[in-house]
């Protein structure tokens, strides 16, 4: 019996990593088809790519560039911010462009929702050669998880 509970255990582990990693492949489809058919260019090979949604509160948004800040300065690895809407722009411009090897590109008609990455809260994208690895929000509960991953 222990050992028939074990199996389904390692069973169900396995199908859910499995599953997870297809999302992934599902995903970089959708962000490549995203930077090719709206911004005619091929989707970023190793970097971070950052979907910011203007829309939220912003005592938000404020708090979530701050920690952006502190986590991403001086960071090597170039890094894509998608501006996701047509509100507070230029504050998050004007923020994010101070970061080096930052590109900003402004969604003000959020057709990277129609790509598959339509999410309330800003979201983090980490690719490496070419595949999307991580997808994680960008909240109160998980700053200490991204800065973790990602302090140096």
């Amino acid at each position: 019996m222990k050992i028939f509970a074990l199996y389904i255990i390692l069973s169900v582990s396995v199908i859910t990593c499995n599953n997870k990693r297809n999302n992934y492949q599902e995903q970089t489809t959708y962000l490549n088809k995203y930077f090719q058919k709206i911004h005619n260019t091929k989707k970023p090979d190793n970097e971070l790519i950052f979907v910011m949604q203007p829309n939220s509160c912003g005592a938000c948004s404020k708090k979530n560039v701050a920690f952006i800040q502190e986590i991403f300065h001086g960071y090597k690895t170039p890094q894509t911010f998608i501006i996701n809407g047509d509100k507070k722009i230029d504050f998050l411009k004007t923020q994010l462009q101070q970061l080096p090897n930052s590109t900003i590109i402004i969604d003000s008609t959020r057709q990277i929702d129609r790509y598959g990455f339509l999410h309330v809260d800003d979201v983090i994208i980490e690719v490496e050669s070419g595949e999307i690895i991580l997808i994680e929000s960008i909240t109160d509960e998980t700053f200490p998880k991204l800065k973790r991953r990602y302090k140096r």
